[in-house]
């Protein structure tokens, strides 16, 4: 008896964890609305702005998002230009959908959690020039 129970129990447990995961899967892709094209490294990487006042590295070829509140953030790490061309958007907005991983800055997460700190940052993106 208890050696059928086992199995039992682990897939409940199993069933239980891929709602959860489903459920989580959704929230983020609902996080991660796209509004505008800023720039692109000219290869894979477009820096886009979301709907949410955040703004987000886009990498196609890896389906990667990296999510922060400040658009420097992208732009130190390496050359990026101006957008030439549209053709990519539908791509860009395919892997925010669908994306094989996530990664959200500390302050990406605060930004929607604490209106307070949102306030602040959105102070500081309008001191800096930011218009996402």
């Amino acid at each position: 008896m208890l050696i059928n129970s086992r199995p039992r129990k682990i897939l409940k447990e199993y069933k239980t964890f891929g709602k959860k995961w489903n459920y989580r899967r959704l929230k983020v892709k609902r996080l991660l609305e796209f509004k505008e094209l800023l720039y692109t490294n000219g290869i894979t990487g477009f820096i886009v702005s979301l709907k949410d006042g955040r703004c987000a590295l886009v990498d196609i070829e890896t389906n990667h998002v990296d999510v922060d509140v400040f658009l420097d953030t992208y732009l130190k790490w390496g050359r990026f230009d101006s957008i030439e061309n549209f053709d990519k958007i539908e791509e860009i907005k395919k892997v925010l959908e669908e994306s094989k991983k996530v990664y959200f800055g500390s302050l990406a997460k605060d930004y929607l959690k604490d209106i307070k700190i949102k306030e602040k940052i959105d102070i500081l993106k309008k001191d800096a020039g930011y218009n996402y």
